[in-house]
């Protein structure tokens, strides 16, 4: 018998194994921890670092994410930064083509994105501050159509391809990119983003594919027994498994398929059926959120596997009960923003949605 995945548990709980540890760092290290900003830090990470070296479901697809953090200014919400920063220093010696799987921080564009993947960088995570702004620049009435950032999310499996681009001027165009995953984390004050938030953006369907992080709390105290150095045992667990991916990102590897127990594909299939349920008979923004639902927890269940056990990923019960209800929540984020961006009649100003499920 399959758990029940339906229930209201606070989807911001740690995950287990070493995507927790990561958060657990992350939030050790900040000089003001947030549960919120350390969680979106580690998911973006671990994705950066195996998002193409490991695939799920079939057809295939890489664990890249896109996540997407909303927190109030002056809540801490460079812990993340700080964090990657701290954690890639301690093994840099050890493996030094580690710095790779951390991307750009600006991103003029997302042409700019594929330029950079063009280039050789195939697997990692940028960290974009403001996104709120650079969001509505990149959707703005005067930016071209985000496909691109849309085609790259769905492409990181090992069939995955995203094919080259022609431009007239011809040292922008760019060759053929093999699996490419690409992970993202957007910073964001909840004023910010909901500014510019509406239906057509979600109907769009570049935001559905970001996983939607809130922290609602007021600023945190300050963390005096903050330490922002890893021990040498976690660095060495970090090390081991960039060194893996490194060796599984060659060319001629074949990146390993993550399993899924009995128990979990049971839970998986029931989430399915669940998610056809609220697309049927539903507009274009519901249908957009919930076609997405079932594959987002699958690779985030997946992403917990592979923390756990690099070497033989199996994706538990428990790991997909957690997946299951972060995506349920961030479903339930949106459908609340989008309904008054709708009773509004324009984009949503100064508004934040209530999450259901705040820890």
């Amino acid at each position: 018998m399959a758990q029940e995945t339906h229930n209201q548990a606070s989807p911001y709980s740690v995950p287990p194994g070493f995507l927790g540890e990561l958060a657990q760092f992350i939030y050790g290290a900040a000089p003001r921890p947030v549960p919120e900003i350390a969680l979106a830090g580690a998911i973006g990470l671990l994705a950066g670092i195996v998002g193409r070296a490991y695939n799920v479901s079939n057809p295939p697809i890489g664990l890249n994410q896109y996540v997407l953090l909303l927190a109030p200014t002056g809540t801490g919400k460079e812990a993340i930064a700080n964090g990657y920063s701290a954690l890639m220093k301690s093994i840099r010696s050890a493996v030094p083509a580690s710095a790779d799987f951390i991307g750009p921080g600006e991103m003029a564009s997302h042409q700019a994105v594929i330029k950079y993947m063009a280039g050789g960088q195939t697997s990692f995570v940028s960290l974009v501050g403001e996104f709120g702004i650079y969001l509505q620049q990149m959707v703005g009435p005067k930016a071209p159509p985000p496909a691109r950032l849309l085609d790259a999310y769905g492409k990181s499996g090992a069939y995955g391809e995203i094919r080259p681009s022609i431009y007239s001027d011809r040292e922008k165009n760019t060759a053929a990119i093999q699996s490419p995953a690409l992970s993202l984390v957007g910073e964001s004050t909840p004023e910010k983003f909901y500014e510019g938030m509406s239906e057509g953006l979600i109907a769009e369907g570049l935001l559905p594919r970001f996983t939607l992080i809130e922290y609602h709390g007021d600023r945190p105290d300050l963390n005096e027994e903050a330490c922002a150095v890893p021990s040498p045992e976690f660095a060495a667990k970090l090390a081991e498994l960039c060194a893996h991916c490194l060796m599984l990102n060659q060319p001629g590897q074949t990146p390993v398929t993550v399993q899924l127990s009995d128990e979990a594909r049971a839970m998986f299939d029931e989430f399915n059926s669940y998610a056809d349920e609220q697309i049927r008979g539903k507009g274009e923004v519901t249908r957009q959120l919930w076609n997405r639902a079932h594959l987002k927890a699958l690779k985030l269940a997946a992403l917990v596997a592979v923390g756990w056990n690099p070497y033989m990923p199996t994706i538990t019960p428990d790991f997909a009960l957690w997946a299951i209800q972060l995506e349920k929540a961030n479903v339930r984020i949106y459908l609340h923003a989008s309904k008054l961006a709708k009773s509004a009649n324009k984009p949503l100003r100064n508004q934040r949605s209530k999450n259901a499920c705040a820890p």
